[in-house]
């Protein structure tokens, strides 16, 4: 039961400006034991670390906002429910809305839009591709065989 919640701060502190940055990999224990391996209490835990996401990132309430709108769309379409296997459609759509949300804010704050695309684009890529390993690892500790 301690353990969902203590890798999600792990990964939010380990944070590194090339491999994790601002903690971005703990949004993938947020989305997996929010709809892969629902956990007890994890709704509010979510939004508290989205929020501790947007401390690090420097946002206001992007993240925040991100973990929101998709319980909204999860609610309303019920596109993860009709999922099966590791639910990657679902963290697309859980991604791609935070990627796009952190672009605009890029832009709008720092200016250059060539720069902020291609910051956008490796960090997609980049938690994209580390949501498989991390997943297997966490299904695996998990006992979800």
């Amino acid at each position: 039961m301690f353990f969902p919640f203590a890798i999600t701060i792990i990964l939010w502190y380990l944070s590194h400006p090339l491999l994790n940055p601002f903690g971005v990999l703990s949004l993938i224990p947020i989305y997996y034991y929010m709809y892969f391996r629902y956990t007890p209490y994890w709704f509010g835990f979510g939004i508290y670390m989205s929020f501790m996401l947007d401390f690090n990132a420097s946002t206001l309430f992007l993240f925040s906002a991100a973990f929101i709108i998709m319980n909204i769309i999860n609610e309303t379409y019920g596109i993860i429910e009709n999922e099966d296997g590791l639910k990657i459609r679902g963290f697309n759509v859980f991604l791609v809305s935070a990627i796009i949300m952190f672009f605009m804010f890029s832009v709008v704050q720092f200016g250059g839009i060539l720069d902020n695309l291609i910051n956008a684009a490796w960090l997609y890529l980049w938690v994209t591709i580390s949501y498989f390993p991390v997943s297997w690892v966490l299904g695996h500790l998990s006992n979800d065989r």
